[in-house]
């Protein structure tokens, strides 16, 4: 256990957490706007699909396997973002 205190004054900062890069699916650009699709791989929690909007999260869900019907999450994540590509790119 820790025995320095809990608020020190001139304790510093503890590192900034960085994310692990996604799987990039697809970028596009719209305008001055630039789309980008990330999956994410969550383990037992599923595929986590993306869209970042300039480099900032704009829109994700997550999808998990659905072994009664034979559909992988990465391959319902991956239909998803292509039906979402289509409306973003209209």
């Amino acid at each position: 256990m820790n025995d320095e205190p809990f608020y020190r004054p001139n304790r510093k900062p503890a590192p900034e957490r960085l994310g692990k890069p996604g799987e990039r699916l697809f970028e596009f650009r719209k305008g001055s706007d630039h789309y980008a699709c990330e999956l994410r791989l969550h383990g037992e929690w599923g595929v986590e699909a993306q869209f970042l909007l300039n480099g900032d999260l704009y829109i994700a869900r997550t999808f998990q396997d659905q072994p009664d019907f034979g559909v992988r999450a990465r391959d319902l994540a991956t239909a998803w973002a292509e039906q979402q590509r289509k409306a973003l790119a209209q």
